[in-house]
């Protein structure tokens, strides 16, 4: 085996290593507090994708489409359908 293989080898491996604890850091750290978050009132979650998909379709599109539009009408809605009413 030739040196060039096994730093090969040994870059795949560290890679690979890197990638598992990252991957245990993300889950442990940032996940699981936004699944509690979500969890307690899943209407927030929907009203974050649906905020997610107006900006990103609005960046894209750059200017006036039915899509970013509606979605942000969707988001007005869920906006007032989270909020309780008093009385």
């Amino acid at each position: 085996m030739k040196w060039q293989d096994a730093a090969l080898g040994m870059a795949g491996v560290i890679g690979s290593s890197v990638a598992v604890v990252h991957g245990i850091l993300i889950q442990r750290l940032m996940v699981r507090p936004f699944e509690e978050f979500f969890i307690a009132d899943p209407r927030l979650f929907v009203g974050g994708l649906y905020l997610y998909g107006a900006v990103c379709n609005l960046w894209v599109t750059r200017g006036p489409h039915p899509g970013w539009m509606l979605m942000a009408v969707a988001l007005v809605l869920i906006a007032l359908g989270v909020h309780k009413s008093v009385g």
